[in-house]
């Protein structure tokens, strides 16, 4: 049965009153300390409400969710990401006053209602040990990297391209990095003008179902 701070919460999203500066300004309005309990309470209905200035560092949380959404629909369902990237690569899309951090990619992969690719965090174990293990490359694959490179180049792809990458154990990862554009938004200009950035930076190891896996994503993303 609902406690008062969850009847609060569905008469505001009832009354069309969803839009609030901060979290705090919630519990304020209805009465209660944030305390863990109602923090759980209210990240179940987190989504259903606008707050337009997110956390003690202020910024644009509406602006946030729209740069992770659409770094996580990048990513096939079921996908492993790794959060220290998609911080990086959302943060270069981002306004130096709105940056993001780790806290808020991993409360949005734990969100089912936001995370609807259902991606998990790629463990730090398996970040690890893709660098300590010392993957190696044939001649053979190198050519495979030079052959898939050349036809990206030449099928005019968005800046895309695969090299191979050494790791800290001396071995050999192949990333993939697809570069992406946009118009701006900037109301403050007369024109609108292209904005160029990293979509998508991740290695794999060198093998023929990394390889796969990139085209796939190089095509997912080129589309």
């Amino acid at each position: 049965m609902p406690n008062e701070f969850e009847k609060f919460l569905e008469n505001q999203i009832e009354k069309g009153n969803k839009k609030f500066r901060t979290r705090g300004e919630i519990f304020k309005k209805a009465g209660v300390k944030p305390h863990g309990g109602n923090q759980n309470i209210l990240k179940k209905y987190i989504n259903k409400f606008q707050i337009t200035s997110g956390s003690r560092l202020g910024g644009d949380i509406d602006l946030k969710n729209k740069a992770i959404k659409i770094y996580f629909n990048k990513f096939s369902k079921n996908s492993s990401i790794n959060v220290t990237k998609a911080v990086e690569e959302i943060n270069n899309n981002l306004p130096v006053n709105n940056k993001i951090g780790g806290i808020i990619i991993n409360d949005r992969l734990n969100d089912p209602n936001f995370n609807t690719n259902k991606l998990k965090p790629q463990s730090l174990s398996k970040h690890f040990s893709l660098l300590k293990k010392k993957y190696k490359s044939s001649k053979e694959f190198e050519e495979k990297v030079e052959k898939l490179n050349k036809e990206l180049k030449e099928k005019g792809g968005r800046g895309s391209y695969v090299y191979l990458e050494d790791t800290p154990a001396g071995g050999k990862t192949v990333r993939v990095h697809i570069y992406g554009s946009k118009l701006s938004e900037d109301k403050k200009k007369e024109s609108t003008y292209i904005i160029a950035g990293t979509q998508l930076s991740t290695s794999f190891p060198p093998n023929e179902e990394s390889l796969e896996i990139i085209k796939k994503l190089i095509k997912e993303n080129n589309t």
